[in-house]
């Protein structure tokens, strides 16, 4: 929402850089929540990604589809020590391989796990991630919904990225309601 209203400067503000602090768990039962993602050439992006989201999840497996960029670079440069990326086995970007070799990282957890699929482009946007899955926990749900962004498009008409600066402040083009009634939004489970 590029229109400088007040709720673009919350959008903003939800987007944080807050790198490898972890969000607390506010009860005694403290199941891991760890991230899959694939990417190929998006060194554009995972600099912001890796900062968004290191303090949600306590471990990530990031499938590189053998990216000709810096891409595993930049993990590696800015990632917590937990995440790791693993070499595609796939050729190509092939949608069902990709779901199949992503659905075989998440395999890889204890069943209690929480587990998150995502892009490089998708931003999971939830200040009380750890509270929303102890109350998906406390009610037997073993899924819950996040609100998230999906950046798309290329706004290269702003410049170039600066890497560490709020990049909706940067980039216009993102999906964040799919229509007046439904946001974009990813799904966590166990």
């Amino acid at each position: 929402n590029p229109n400088g209203t007040d709720e673009t400067a919350r959008d903003v503000h939800e987007l944080v850089e807050n790198p490898f602090r972890a969000l607390p768990w506010t009860f005694p039962r403290k199941p891991a929540v760890v991230l899959v993602s694939h990417f190929y050439n998006e060194a554009m992006l995972l600099p912001y990604f890796v900062a968004h989201h290191a303090s949600m999840f306590d471990a990530a497996i990031l499938v590189d589809g053998n990216s000709t960029d810096d891409s595993a670079a930049i993990v590696a440069e800015y990632a917590p020590s937990t995440w790791r990326v693993v070499q595609s086995t796939n050729v190509g970007l092939d949608a069902r391989r990709t779901d199949a070799e992503v659905a075989y990282w998440e395999a890889t957890f204890a069943p209690d796990v929480w587990k998150l699929a995502l892009t490089a482009a998708e931003f999971v946007v939830h200040p009380t991630l750890r509270e929303e899955l102890e109350g998906a926990w406390r009610s037997g749900h073993g899924v819950a919904r996040l609100p998230a962004y999906y950046m798309c498009g290329d706004d290269n008409t702003r410049g170039p990225l600066q890497r560490f600066t709020h990049l909706l402040a940067q980039r216009s083009q993102c999906l964040r309601d799919i229509n007046s009634w439904t946001e974009y939004a990813r799904y966590v489970h166990r």
